[in-house]
């Protein structure tokens, strides 16, 4: 179902960012002190401007699809590398939409819920 479908795009999307987070350089730095009176800072990965970068790039070049070529009587699938077709996100706004909300209320519960657990923020 269409449902499914877009599911899967967000959530193949948010681990994509994720990875790229993981993985591209990025420069360190500080929080704010923590709230416990102990001085502590948690460290953040900022990397988020080449992400974006990286991200339009291979949206731009690098989506890959298979085609089918025929060459005689014979078929053969080859994948080839191109512009990703960003007139489906268009065509599936109001279902994008719909699951990234719920996506969102979902994430937010449970990460909500576990920053309670001991020793977890501090």
């Amino acid at each position: 179902t269409m449902l499914f479908s877009c599911a899967s795009v967000i959530l193949l999307w948010f681990l994509f960012q994720v990875i790229l987070e993981r993985i591209l350089p990025c420069a360190l730095v500080q929080g704010a002190p923590l709230p416990d009176g102990s001085g502590k800072r948690l460290s953040y990965r900022i990397n988020g401007h080449l992400a974006f970068w990286v991200t339009l790039l291979l949206l731009d070049i690098a989506w890959p699809r298979w085609i089918d070529i025929q060459t005689g009587k014979d078929v053969k699938s080859v994948l080839v590398f191109g512009r990703a077709p960003l007139t489906w996100l268009y065509d599936h706004y109001s279902t994008l939409a719909f699951v990234t909300i719920i996506w969102t209320i979902l994430l937010s519960t449970y990460l909500y819920v576990k920053s309670f657990g001991k020793g977890l923020l501090f």
